[in-house]
């Protein structure tokens, strides 16, 4: 039942074991230092001969990217907590638990130390899950603490942890199963019930089926797989082998399979990728694309459950890898000296098996999990994941589970983790007006660090979250933005540090839409009833669609007509700092007179390369504050133009925003009636 040990490891639990813990031990007081393994490399091999601690301590090792020559030292702890006394009110010490603590003091020649650190529990305090449950002492064989890994994570003991998951959500999680539509069923799906693998391509018929949908990565070699095209449709109808598709497909229909669900979505080849002769324009692809991009939220919220290949990085890396197992599952250790440190209920009944976990493993799972595998970096997986009911990701260690209920489960957890660990991408929707606006700028933010191999996708790549919450506001959406949020919806800039946008690639988007930037973007959330709008009025909004008909798909320009106060700066009064001032990046200021403003561009230019003699500002958003001196100090927000080439004098582009400081003394610049223009900015 116990977890295997080195020579190494076992004479730490040992010591442990023998440890005197006389009633004035300080809190966190070593009770043992020894030399551990001496590198790397020595750990690598202890945990590849089956020591359990070890095992996990690679995990943090790789998490940390040590080098191989490290050296070890290791320390043993105690860990004493304090608790209230319900009676008098007073605090007292005492020994929680009786919890020892096992920290790994990682030495690296000429980089300095770090500490990874292990805390134990008594097993009755984590769920996991074992299948010989006569194997434990009488104390835990009602309890659920245990899970019995395997080598690989496409493994019949992690593929029907995966079905558990899928039935437990199925049949017990009102909130996951709330929005589906029974009746849905994609225009074409995979038939994966026999041997050969048949392409549906008229599903009107068919009634009610499940069916399973696959997120993965196109890769950059994205020739090199079967698809759907004009070309292959009749192979494809007819039934191919599954050794002729990509190696990822054939992971995820042994996975359907293995959930007992007989009909797979995949974009790749159920979507026309092309025309005939790899026409890549032709009208029936473009029709069939723009079709089906319109219904990409229906088709994810609507499966029974999507697969995420999350490790992979095109179609041939496949779902499943092999790993060690002892990785996965908890290092399980008996001790017989504990006792002593419990008091209490816990002094009659000491607990006899603790499960050691590395203090930040919710930090390793998280980097090993969803939201930041290489699947997670491209575009349009993010309303895959957002729109799915529930999802399993198949990592590059282990498989994880997340759906509304549960937002985050792994072999490790498999009831869940209980770390404080989970993103809440399943809580995105909100039938409050407010809350679920401030979930669209949180979705807005993360969707815009990732990227897209076709830049013109942007919009259409988050269509489908952008429809629900659309249905949800009852508002006109425009080019991402929502009609009644503007113009303070226009107040997004560029994430400070990150790389300036491409003038060859700004066309595609009218400037002032977010999806105009070409990097990760930082709305400002207006929840907060500290900033007010005043003065700038929006009269007219349009944008032109690819396709007439969908007003949350491709667009081709668009423009915003607004009145408001502005204020002309010359460029002379624009200046740079030092780059020390700020080292992450260099911000701008505007600085004429008692007026000054902190400006955050979307370009990369210098006022001395400016081709314009001037910019104007145009304000939008105010709010009141106290500087350090406690003195009020109103602050203005707003965007930075510039004249439109090739248009009339009162039309300009967005090139970033800004953030003005006047003391409440100074004149107020927007009060004075010759500073409000009509303008348009496209």
């Amino acid at each position: 039942m116990e977890t295997d040990l080195c020579d190494k490891c076992r004479k730490l639990v040992k010591c442990i074991n023998e440890a005197s813990l006389p009633s004035s031990v300080r809190y966190g007081e070593c009770i043992y230092e020894g030399l551990h393994h001496t590198s790397a490399v020595a750990v690598h091999t202890a945990a590849a001969a089956g020591c359990g601690l070890c095992s996990k301590l690679c995990e943090a090792v790789e998490c940390l990217k040590i080098e191989p020559t490290s050296e070890f030292t290791a320390r043993a702890k105690f860990h004493i907590s304090h608790q209230r006394d319900p009676i008098g009110g007073s605090y007292y010490r005492y020994y929680s638990v009786g919890h020892p603590r096992i920290e790994f003091g990682v030495h690296q020649t000429g980089s300095g130390s770090v500490k990874i650190k292990f805390r134990s529990h008594p097993v009755d305090e984590i769920e996991y899950q074992h299948d010989k449950p006569e194997m434990l002492p009488p104390r835990y064989r009602n309890a659920s603490f245990y899970y019995d890994g395997h080598d690989s994570t496409g493994g019949d003991k992690a593929l029907a942890l995966a079905s558990q998951w899928v039935r437990n959500c199925l049949m017990n999680h009102q909130i996951c199963t709330g929005d589906r539509d029974l009746d849905f069923v994609p225009p074409r799906l995979l038939d994966i019930r026999a041997a050969s693998i048949c392409l549906i391509t008229d599903t009107s018929n068919m009634g009610k089926v499940s069916y399973v949908a696959l997120s993965h990565c196109w890769g950059k070699g994205s020739d090199q797989f079967m698809k759907l095209t004009a070309n292959t449709m009749d192979s494809l109808r007819n039934g191919v082998g599954e050794d002729e598709l990509a190696q990822t497909f054939r992971d995820a229909i042994h996975i359907s399979r293995s959930l007992g669900v007989n009909y797979l979505w995949i974009d790749s080849l159920c979507i026309i990728q092309c025309g005939p002769m790899g026409a890549e324009h032709s009208p029936e692809h473009v029709e069939d694309w723009q079709k089906h991009v319109g219904m990409m939220d229906c088709i994810y919220e609507n499966c029974a459950v999507n697969i995420a290949a999350a490790h992979g990085h095109n179609p041939n890396s496949g779902c499943f890898v092999t790993r060690n197992p002892a990785g996965v599952v908890p290092c399980l250790v008996s001790t017989t000296g504990l006792s002593q440190g419990y008091l209490g209920d816990f002094h009659k009944d000491p607990p006899s098996l603790f499960a050691f976990v590395e203090e930040k493993l919710n930090q390793q799972l998280e980097s090993q999990s969803v939201g930041h595998s290489h699947l997670d970096s491209r575009g349009w997986v993010a309303q895959e994941r957002l729109l799915s009911p529930r999802t399993i990701h198949f990592s590059h260690n282990q498989i994880f589970w997340e759906c509304s209920e549960v937002p985050l489960a792994c072999e490790s957890f498999p009831s869940g983790l209980t770390t404080g660990l989970g993103h809440p991408n399943y809580r995105w929707r909100s039938y409050n007006l407010a809350d679920q606006y401030e979930y669209w700028l949180r979705i807005v933010e993360q969707y815009s660090q990732r990227c897209l191999t076709r830049a013109e996708d942007k919009l259409p790549a988050i269509a489908g979250v952008a429809r629900r919450v659309q249905s949800i506001l009852k508002d006109d959406y425009i080019a991402g933005q929502f009609k009644s949020h503007l113009p303070k919806g226009l107040l997004w800039r560029r994430r400070s540090g990150t790389e300036y946008l491409n003038p060859a690639n700004a066309a595609r988007f009218p400037t002032w839409s977010w999806a105009h930037s070409e990097g990760p973007i930082d709305c400002l959330h207006f929840t907060m009833d500290w900033l007010y709008m005043k003065n700038t009025v929006v009269h007219d909004i349009h944008v032109e669609l690819v396709d007439p008909h969908n007003v949350f798909g491709q667009v081709t320009s668009g423009y915003i007509r607004l009145r408001g106060p502005t204020m002309e700066i010359s460029r002379d009064d624009i200046h740079e700092p030092s780059k020390a001032v700020d080292s992450a990046d260099s911000h701008y200021f505007i600085e004429p007179e008692s007026f000054r403003a902190d400006i955050q561009l979307d370009f990369d230019f210098n006022p001395g390369s400016f081709s314009w003699t001037s910019v104007t500002l145009l304000f939008i958003g105010e709010y009141e504050d106290l500087n350090i001196s406690h003195a009020p100090f109103q602050s203005n927000l707003g965007l930075i133009l510039v004249p439109a080439q090739c248009h009339d004098a009162t039309t300009f582009e967005r090139v970033g925003t800004f953030q003005s400081f006047r003391w409440e003394e100074d004149q107020d610049l927007q009060s004075d009636p010759k500073n409000y223009v009509d303008l348009t900015i496209i």
